[in-house]
């Protein structure tokens, strides 16, 4: 007997295993097959309903430079810092770098400088006298600025700083002061240390004026030196003798003047009335420069001159200076003359 199978519905889903084929949707889908059409159209519309994004505002380049002065130092003094801010395009905006500019040595802030000036370029400064011996890099940044469309920037520079020298004073003495044209005078300085353990070494010149008379090595122990030089050649007239130490590794220099006047010779008043025995005196009158020392040596014997001292005047302001000897009756015959020590 024939079954008689009954032909399906119309619109019936016939259950029909399979694998199921991304490529087609009408395969067996553990989604339905209308939720998988639906899907791009749905990421299409979250895109094109989205808000869209906010346009960045666009900055300007600037340049930051930093620099040290005075550069090397020395432990202890004052440095002042300097940075300058440059607009370096102008695409956004014309406005003058404006801001805090801070100061570092590493992560460790020194200070902070407002910006100020004109055009395209500020500027700013720190000082600080708290640099450590050694070398240091200093950096100065300064951060964007919105309100005149600028990017910030950052510049360095490296500031040498040396261990502190001690100091010194120079002296300077001449003699004889004041001098005759053509007399030999002797320059000394003296450079004395005034702190640490070492003997001033070096050189000292020796200048009148702004010429170059002599340099000298320093000599000595303790804590001082000296060095010395001498000359006949100094014009009539003042010169005003400088004794320059320029210092050394461990002192620094030092400088000191003297004045030094070169004088005429002085003269004997052989044809006045004070000319000759007075009051059973030899004596006579000295004429010259004021202030001049004059020393009046004799002798008995002009073949082999021993000279003696026989008396010191210092030359008056206004007249002369008399000289008398009251001993020239103990020598058959005297020969006078006058010197400047």
């Amino acid at each position: 007997m024939k079954t008689k199978m009954n032909a399906p519905k119309k619109n019936t889903v016939l259950n029909v295993p399979s694998v199921f084929n991304p490529l087609r949707p009408d395969s067996r889908n553990p989604f339905n097959s209308k939720l998988w059409l639906a899907v791009p159209a749905f990421c299409a519309m979250l895109f094109l309903g989205a808000t869209p994004a906010r346009a960045m505002p666009q900055y300007d380049l600037s340049t930051t430079t930093v620099s040290g002065n005075p550069n090397p130092s020395t432990s202890g003094q004052t440095v002042t810092f300097t940075a300058t801010v440059t607009r370096t395009t102008t695409i956004h905006g014309t406005g003058t770098p404006a801001g805090t500019v801070t100061f570092k040595e590493g992560t460790t802030i020194l200070g902070t400088g407002t910006l100020s000036g004109s055009g395209l370029v500020a500027t700013t400064t720190f000082s600080t006298s708290g640099l450590s011996a050694g070398s240091h890099t200093i950096t100065a940044s300064v951060p964007d600025n919105g309100s005149i469309y600028l990017y910030g920037s950052s510049g360095t520079c490296t500031q040498t700083v040396n261990s502190a020298l001690n100091t010194t004073v120079t002296a300077i003495n001449s003699s004889p002061r004041p001098s005759v044209t053509n007399q030999s005078v002797t320059f000394t300085a003296t450079v004395t240390r005034s702190g640490g353990t070492a003997t001033p070494s070096g050189n000292v010149v020796f200048r009148d004026g702004a010429t170059a008379l002599s340099t000298n090595a320093l000599s000595g122990s303790g804590t001082s030196a000296a060095a010395a030089f001498n000359t006949s050649a100094l014009a009539y007239g003042s010169h005003t003798v400088a004794a320059e130490y320029a210092g050394d590794s461990n002192f620094s220099g030092s400088t000191n003047s003297v004045v030094q006047r070169v004088v005429g010779a002085p003269q004997v008043q052989s044809n006045g009335a004070s000319f000759g025995v007075q009051m059973n005196q030899f004596g006579f009158n000295i004429t010259g420069t004021s202030g001049l020392v004059i020393v009046v040596e004799a002798c008995t014997n002009l073949a082999n001159p021993v000279w003696f001292p026989v008396q010191t005047n210092t030359l008056p302001t206004v007249g002369s200076s008399y000289f008398s000897d009251p001993a020239w009756t103990n020598h058959p015959g005297c020969f006078y003359r006058l010197c400047s020590p």
